[in-house]
C-alpha cells in the first residue's frame, strides 16, 4: 500500500516495557524490521466529506472517555526499506518488482494496564499492501487500537470517575509476494481510559460527532455531549 487507507476497524469490512511512572511513558516504535510503523497521528476531527485523513502533528499517547466513545482510532506512518528488484534474462523481465511487495495478513494486539486488568492477546485479520521503498507522510495506515475483547474488558471494569493507563502493543504479520514471511516492528501506544458522568442523549437529540472522522466525542479530549446542549452546535449536528 503506497497510498492512504481508511481505518482498519475489525467490526467494519475487515480491522513499553511498563515503567514505574506511567505519566512519562509515550509511544515507542523500534525500527527493527524491513517493514515498520513510524509516527502516530490523530485523524481530522468531525464529519469528513472527502474521506478521513490524518492530521500532520505527531501524537505519542492518547485518552478515551468511555462514556462518549468506546473505540480509539489512529493513523500510523509506515515504510518499507525493501527495494524493487526486477529479474531479467537477456534483457527480458523474468520477475517484476512486485515480488518485494509486502502483504499484511493479520495483526496481533497485546494489552496491559495500571491498575491491572486481565487481557488476552487478540489476533485480527487485515489486508494492506506495502510497496517496496514506500515512505513519506502520505504513506499511512489507519488502525482501531482496542480489539473486541480488550474493549469489552474496559467497558466492564472502568466505572464513573475511574481511570486506567492502558498500554497497547501491536505487530503486523505478513509476507512478500515472493514468499518470505516478514513481521513488522512492535509498537506500544499508551491510552488513558476513563469514564465521565455523561449518560447519553434523550431522543431525538443525538451525541455530537466531535471525534476523529465524525465519531462521537471522547477520544483525545474531544467534547462529549448532546447536540442540543452545545452552542454553537458542532458540525454534523442537526440544525433543529
Amino acid at each position: 500500500m503506497g497510498g492512504t487507507e481508511r481505518p482498519l476497524d475489525m467490526k467494519l469490512p475487515t480491522y513499553l516495557i511498563l515503567a514505574s511512572t506511567l505519566a512519562a511513558v509515550g509511544c515507542t516504535v523500534p525500527n527493527d524490521s524491513a517493514v515498520r510503523f513510524l509516527n502516530a497521528h490523530q485523524f481530522m476531527l468531525g464529519p469528513q466529506s472527502g474521506g478521513c485523513a490524518p492530521q500532520n502533528i505527531n501524537i505519542y499517547r492518547g485518552s478515551l472517555d468511555l462514556a462518549g466513545n468506546t473505540r480509539y482510532i489512529a493513523a500510523f506512518d509506515w515504510e518499507s526499506v525493501l527495494q524493487p528488484i526486477t529479474t531479467t534474462i537477456n534483457g527480458d523481465p523474468l520477475a517484476s518488482p512486485a515480488r518485494n511487495e509486502w502483504v499484511l495478513d493479520h495483526l496481533v494486539f497485546n494489552y496491559s494496564s495500571t491498575p491491572s486488568l486481565s487481557f488476552q492477546a487478540e489476533q485480527l485479520n487485515g489486508y494492506a499492501v506495502q510497496a517496496p521503498g514506500a515512505s513519506g507522510s502520505s504513506n499511512w495506515i489507519g488502525l482501531s487500537l482496542l480489539a473486541p475483547q480488550a474493549r469489552q474488558t474496559l467497558i466492564d471494569h472502568v466505572q464513573v470517575g475511574g481511570s486506567y493507563e492502558v498500554l497497547v502493543t501491536f505487530q503486523g504479520f505478513g509476507a512478500l509476494n515472493s514468499g518470505p514471511q516478514i513481521p513488522t516492528n512492535k509498537v506500544t501506544y499508551p491510552i488513558v481510559v476513563y469514564r465521565s458522568a455523561f449518560t447519553g442523549c434523550a431522543p431525538p437529540d443525538i451525541q455530537a460527532p466531535t471525534g476523529p472522522c465524525g465519531d462521537p466525542g471522547g477520544q483525545d479530549g474531544t467534547v462529549v455531549g448532546c447536540c442540543r446542549a452545545l452552542s454553537p452546535r458542532p458540525q454534523g449536528c442537526p440544525t433543529q
